[in-house]
């Protein structure tokens, strides 16, 4: 079977905690380890040393989390970081040239109807710490 592009690796979160890696090479979806914390609509960057920072969303509860975790792919596994400044769900996610991330806007409730956040701070992925940065002008 012939496919017109190729992608090295696949990431998905899946819901049940599960986080899944496909390749290209086998089209076959393997399990590793859980998350901490069940979370739906939550942000996944991959950080430039190949960690993925899971942050924020909506868990078992009515309200956002606040709560971060670090996915390591060579071992499988997960580890708590720190707690982002204000909870969100929905929000955006970019990793900036230096390395860092940049988390702004979401939801302060889970169903967002009419409560976003013109907030945003900053991962710093050498220090593990979340820093409160400049607000949109709107909250979306």
């Amino acid at each position: 079977m012939n496919f017109p592009y190729t992608q090295k690796l696949g990431v998905k979160i899946a819901g049940g905690m599960m986080l899944v890696l496909a390749t290209t090479l086998s089209f076959a979806w393997t399990p590793t380890g859980s998350m901490h914390t069940a979370r739906a609509s939550h942000t996944a960057t991959v950080l430039p040393n190949g960690h993925v920072l899971v942050a924020g969303g909506t868990g078992d509860s009515i309200g956002a989390l606040a709560s971060s975790e670090l996915y390591n792919p060579a071992s499988g596994s997960w580890s708590s970081t720190a707690e982002m400044n204000d909870a969100r769900v929905s929000a955006r996610a970019v990793l900036l040239p230096n390395g860092t991330v940049l988390t702004m806007g979401g939801c302060i409730v889970s169903d967002c109807l009419g409560q976003t956040t013109r907030s945003a701070e900053i991962y710093n992925p050498s220090t593990g710490r979340w820093t409160v940065t400049g607000s949109m002008r709107t909250a979306r």
